[in-house]
């Protein structure tokens, strides 16, 4: 319904408009990433991404974990639920392993 204001005739939101479909979220992260923060917010979250799995690359169950997220991000919105980001960040943050050793090897 087109609203009269200042005698101008005109529409309140795309979603007012006849025959237009408008959607608040895309079913993309990186979609609604690089719409919300053009292409530098694209490039800088792609890189956060990469890096991640970059570090996770000697374990491949972690690996696997961390690309998993990143690659269903193409078609769902799934880091907008809060608790997956933050399961991301803890696995991404997880120790690699490096000098880890058990309690019956010598020297521990």
């Amino acid at each position: 319904m087109p609203l009269a204001a200042g005698g101008r005739l005109g529409y309140r939101a795309p979603g007012d408009l006849p025959g237009l479909a408008w959607y608040r979220e895309a079913h993309s992260d990186y979609v609604q990433l690089l719409v919300e923060t053009g292409v530098p917010g694209l490039l800088v979250g792609l890189w956060a991404g990469l890096a991640a799995l970059a570090a996770a690359r000697r374990d491949a169950w972690l690996f696997a974990a961390l690309a998993g997220v990143l690659i269903h991000a193409f078609v769902d919105f799934d880091l907008q639920i809060p608790a997956i980001p933050a399961l991301f960040v803890v696995l991404a943050a997880l120790p690699r392993g490096q000098g880890v050793r058990s309690s019956s090897q010598p020297g521990s």
